[in-house]
């Protein structure tokens, strides 16, 4: 990641690295890095915290951050050398709050070989997006909280930060609670993609217990209740459930791929109560749900965990 920092072509950039506790040279690494940096027109910041995550890490940033604009980047993670240089243009360009950007999943970071994407062709031919649009799109998992997918005013992170309390799902519990306290905001999403985001065996959401889950529905809930008190957002609770119903049927699946009998019990309750309480997006949202939830009162369990194992 370095490298590409170095390469950036933005030149008025204020790149501010949080060493978390880390028990290798990282932070020695970083500093010497830093040192050699004398002819760059961006500024490096070093700052050292105890091990205590990647909330505490992103809100300590933020503490420091003194730039217009604000984008986030992980240690493991590559970007283009204009990776800046295009949020902050479209950010401008676009006189938006927000903007989204597309990104590619890799799993290697020295070929790049992509895996996935996260693709936004679709919604960016949308145009500004308000708050309410955000929170319809987010709740049917057509838009995601990657972080490295946004640049924001920083003004919109003032008074406001990452729980540290919430360890899965915290930034889109963070961003939710930004656009549903932020009166006439305007977002807009973009189909280019300038991150690759590094998936690895080891990764938090491939070892993810199905149990840990049960905090993703406590943080769905705060999305939506925030959604339903802000004047702002206007969007039925019905629309806003597809969050729930969406973190169950997650649930339902790494249950079954964990063998876990007791939560995948769970999670078909939690499924079929909310799902006669939900409103999809799309029709082909609905029909599928409803056919997952006519199988599960049958009790036809097998069939639905034979569906998720191939």
């Amino acid at each position: 990641m370095l490298a590409d920092l170095q390469k950036q072509t933005y030149q008025d950039a204020e790149f501010i690295m949080v060493n978390d506790g880390s028990t290798d040279e990282s932070a020695q690494v970083i500093a010497d890095f830093i040192k050699k940096q004398t002819t760059s027109s961006n500024s490096y910041i070093l700052i050292d915290q105890a091990d205590e995550g990647v909330s505490a890490a992103r809100n300590n940033g933020l503490r420091h951050a003194g730039g217009e604009y604000v984008m986030f980047a992980d240690s493991d993670d590559r970007f283009v050398p204009n990776f800046v240089e295009e949020y902050v243009k479209a950010i401008e360009q676009n006189q938006t709050d927000i903007e989204i950007f597309s990104l590619s999943k890799v799993n290697d970071l020295d070929t790049l070989n992509e895996i996935g994407r996260v693709d936004y062709t679709d919604l960016a031919k949308q145009g500004i997006l308000s708050g309410s649009d955000y929170f319809k799109y987010l709740a049917a998992d057509q838009i995601y909280a990657y972080p490295h997918s946004y640049i924001f005013k920083r003004t919109l992170w003032q008074g406001r930060q990452f729980d540290p309390n919430v360890s899965y799902q915290e930034d889109r519990l963070a961003f939710s609670l930004i656009v549903a306290n932020t009166p006439g905001i305007k977002i807009h999403v973009n189909q280019e993609s300038y991150y690759y985001y590094y998936i690895h065996d080891d990764s938090a959401t491939r070892k993810l217990p199905a149990a840990k889950l049960e905090e993703t529905i406590i943080v769905d809930q705060r999305i939506i209740r925030a959604a339903l008190k802000s004047g702002n957002i206007d969007v039925s609770e019905a629309v806003l459930n597809q969050l729930i119903t969406s973190t169950y049927w997650q649930m339902l699946v790494l249950s079954v791929q964990q063998d876990d009998q007791k939560q995948f019990n769970l999670a078909k309750r939690g499924f079929l109560h909310y799902v006669g309480q939900t409103e999809f997006n799309t029709a082909d949202m609905a029909k599928k749900r409803k056919l997952q939830a006519a199988l599960l009162r049958l009790n036809l369990d097998f069939v639905v965990k034979s569906k998720i194992r191939h």
